[in-house]
C-alpha cells in the first residue's frame, strides 16, 4: 500500500487549507476543505493511486466552495492606523488597505558617493 490518508492529510492538509482560505476566505475555505477531506476519506482507495491527489482534492474543495456562493475576494480589513506595528515602516494605509509602496523609501536608498 502507498500513502495512507492520515499521512497525506498531515503532509498536504495545511497547503490545501491555505490555498482555499486565500481564495474564499477563512469560513468558506475551511468548510470546503473539511468537506473535501471527508470525501477523500470515503474514497481514498480510488484517490490514493492518482498522480495528483492534492490537485484532485483541491478541485473537490473548490467546487464545494463555489456551490456555497460566487467567488469573492476574502475581506481582510486593515487595523486602525494607531494600531499598526511600529517596526514595519514600509507598510502604508491607503483607502483602509495595507500596501507596500513599489518605490523604495528614502531611508532605504544607498548613501550618496562622492567622486
Amino acid at each position: 500500500m502507498g500513502v495512507t490518508f492520515e499521512k497525506f492529510v498531515r503532509g498536504e492538509g495545511p497547503r490545501l487549507r491555505a490555498a482555499l482560505v486565500a481564495t474564499f476566505g477563512p469560513q468558506r475555505g475551511t468548510e470546503a476543505v473539511a468537506d473535501a477531506l471527508a470525501y477523500g476519506w470515503e474514497n481514498w482507495e480510488r484517490i490514493e493511486p492518482m498522480d495528483n491527489r492534492m490537485g484532485y482534492l483541491f478541485r473537490v474543495a473548490y467546487r464545494v466552495a463555489l456551490r456555497n456562493g460566487p467567488r469573492r475576494a476574502p475581506a481582510f480589513t486593515a487595523p486602525p492606523a494607531d494600531e499598526l506595528p511600529h517596526f514595519e515602516p514600509r507598510l502604508m494605509l491607503v483607502d483602509d488597505q495595507l500596501v507596500i509602496p513599489l518605490s523604495p523609501c528614502p531611508s532605504d536608498a544607498p548613501p550618496a558617493t562622492t567622486g
